[in-house]
């Protein structure tokens, strides 16, 4: 902790700490010891064995490196360390006061749980706070797929979805925008400096590349893990079990748009396919509206490997999601299965047949 409380309840910063006075976790009330050298940043921690349910300790150096340096990024007249929030008691490593309110800064550097993740997020929403998410180092170095993308996600109309990171090493704040995922669940992305005040610098574009290769492996990928009964894979096998078709059997067409937006993993071709038996289920001739695509999703919706998109609201979900429909509706018109017959109204003009 950068912060604790002296005898007099008052917020002293460890930099400025006396080592002659006593200081208190602003959580738990337990006394804290002041840790201060020239190798380490000055901090508080708790002395061992105690357990306090509001600050996870230990802390990095990273990490507190990093609180200081987003202090100053954010502008220190703008910036409140580590404030104690009594009625969730809990403690964001800044918050930020703007024009439009304050914004809860968490600066995740270790791993956390999806549960204790959607804990913190929901304690901030009692208190109508919207949380920004900035990733350390080993979320930098390792960020590669959308399962480890879809805890931290968020999306805006100015940058699609988007990751921040904060680059120590060099105070900057880093952005991952416009962010999409291949068949296979690797992202792609544009990156950004930002450089504060609106101004951005554009670093690079890691775009996604479709190749055949990809088609091919996540085909060998779904014969393995029905050889190997991989519950992800067997799942959806046995739908396709209930509906008399076969995994295996996949029209070449559901690979078709390689690239798509963040919510789903691996599984996007897959989840075309059964939508596509559950369409041609309804027979031909007979027709089909958007309310009764949106319950054939529904059905789906348990067996889609989307992670845990603890920042992206039901709505936003259901928004992206129409896009993927619409772009796969269109791809059915183009191969024969559905015919427009009016505004979000088709009729199903062919059928995938049984195994």
């Amino acid at each position: 902790m950068l912060t604790a409380i002296n005898q007099s309840h008052q917020v002293i910063i460890a930099a400025a700490a006396d080592r002659q006075t006593l200081y208190y976790c602003p959580g738990c009330r337990t006394k804290v010891i002041l840790r201060r050298g020239q190798r380490v940043v000055a901090h508080f921690a708790h002395q061992s064995g105690s357990h306090c349910a509001v600050s996870s300790e230990p802390e990095s150096q990273q990490h507190l490196t990093g609180k200081w340096q987003m202090a100053h990024y954010f502008g220190e007249d703008r910036v409140e360390l580590e404030p104690y929030l009594k009625t969730i008691r809990q403690r964001p490593d800044l918050i930020v006061t703007q024009a439009k309110g304050q914004v809860p800064i968490e600066f995740q550097c270790s791993a956390i749980s999806p549960e204790k993740l959607t804990s913190r997020n929901a304690g901030y929403q009692q208190l109508a706070l919207k949380p920004v998410w900035v990733l350390g180092n080993q979320y930098y170095q390792h960020m590669t797929r959308q399962a480890q993308v879809a805890p931290f996600v968020t999306w805006s109309a100015a940058w699609g979805w988007y990751l921040l990171f904060w680059r120590t090493a060099t105070a900057t704040m880093e952005l991952w925008c416009q962010i999409q995922t291949d068949l296979l669940g690797t992202i792609g992305y544009q990156r950004y400096r930002l450089l504060g005040a609106g101004q951005h610098e554009f670093i690079e574009n890691k775009a996604i590349r479709a190749t055949t290769w990809q088609v091919n492996q996540l085909r060998q990928q779904i014969v393995h893990g029905l050889r190997y009964r991989t519950p992800k894979y067997m799942q959806w096998q046995n739908f396709c079990y209930s509906h008399h078709r076969l995994l295996q059997t996949i029209p070449d067409f559901c690979f078709d748009q390689p690239v798509v937006v963040p919510i789903f993993g691996d599984s996007v071709a897959i989840f075309r396919y059964c939508l596509l038996i559950l369409i041609s289920e309804l027979g031909s001739d007979q027709e089909l509206n958007q309310s009764q695509l949106f319950c054939m999703v529904e059905k789906l919706r348990p067996m889609l490997v989307i992670g845990n998109l603890a920042n992206c609201s039901e709505r936003r979900f259901r928004d992206q999601l129409q896009l993927v429909l619409d772009d796969w509706v269109q791809t059915l018109m183009n191969n024969g299965y559905l015919h427009r017959v009016g505004p979000e109204k088709w009729r199903v003009t062919r059928q995938i047949m049984p195994a």
